[in-house]
C-alpha cells in the first residue's frame, strides 16, 4: 500500500509538468486566442490565467486529449465565451474598445478593424489559420467543428472581410 501512495503523486507531478511545457510553449497563441474574444489586452490576460487555472484542475483530461495544444486552446475559448458573456451581462461596454493588433499604418488599420467585426468563431478560425498556420484538423478539434464546416466558415469569414475592406475603399 506504501508504494502506491509514492506512485500517485509522481503521476500527479508528471501530469504537472507536461501542463507547464504546454502552457509555456503555446502562451502566445493563448494570448492571441483570448484577445481575440475579448479584444483588450487586460481582459485576454485574465481570461488566459482563468483557462489555466482550470486547465490546472482538470489536468487528468490531458492524458485522455489526442492534442494537448488544441486541448489547452479549447480551455481558453471556453473561458472567454464564459468571461465575455459575463461582461455581456453586467452591461459593461468594456468589450467596444478599438484594439491595434498590427503595426500603424492605413492597410492594416483596416484590416484590424475588419477582422474585429466578424463573428467570435470566424475571427478564431481565420486567426488560426491564417496567423499561427495551424493544421485545419486542428482548428476542426478545437473548434468542435468538421472539416467541412471549417471551410464554409473560413470562406464566410474571407468574405466579409473582402466586402468591409471593400466598403472602405469606395469611402476613400
Amino acid at each position: 500500500m506504501k508504494q502506491l501512495w509514492r506512485i500517485l503523486p509522481e503521476k500527479e507531478l508528471k501530469l504537472e509538468n507536461q501542463l507547464i511545457r504546454l502552457i509555456e510553449a503555446n502562451r502566445k497563441i493563448l494570448y492571441h486566442i483570448a484577445r481575440l474574444y475579448t479584444r483588450t489586452d487586460q481582459q485576454a490576460l485574465e481570461v488566459v490565467q482563468n483557462a489555466v487555472y482550470k486547465s490546472y484542475l482538470s489536468k487528468r483530461q490531458l492524458k485522455r486529449a489526442t492534442n494537448g495544444k488544441c486541448w489547452l486552446i479549447k480551455k481558453v475559448i471556453e473561458s472567454a465565451e464564459l468571461y465575455v458573456q459575463q461582461i455581456l451581462e453586467e452591461g459593461d461596454e468594456g468589450l467596444e474598445v478599438e484594439v491595434r493588433r498590427f503595426p500603424k499604418n492605413d492597410a492594416a488599420e483596416e484590416l484590424d478593424r475588419g477582422i474585429g467585426k466578424l463573428p467570435d468563431k470566424q475571427r478564431a478560425a481565420l486567426y488560426m489559420r491564417y496567423f499561427e498556420e495551424m493544421k485545419p484538423d486542428e482548428i476542426c478539434e478545437v473548434l468542435g467543428i468538421s472539416h467541412s464546416m471549417l471551410k464554409m466558415t473560413l470562406y464566410k469569414a474571407l468574405t466579409k472581410l473582402e466586402l468591409e475592406l471593400e466598403e472602405v475603399r469606395s469611402y476613400e
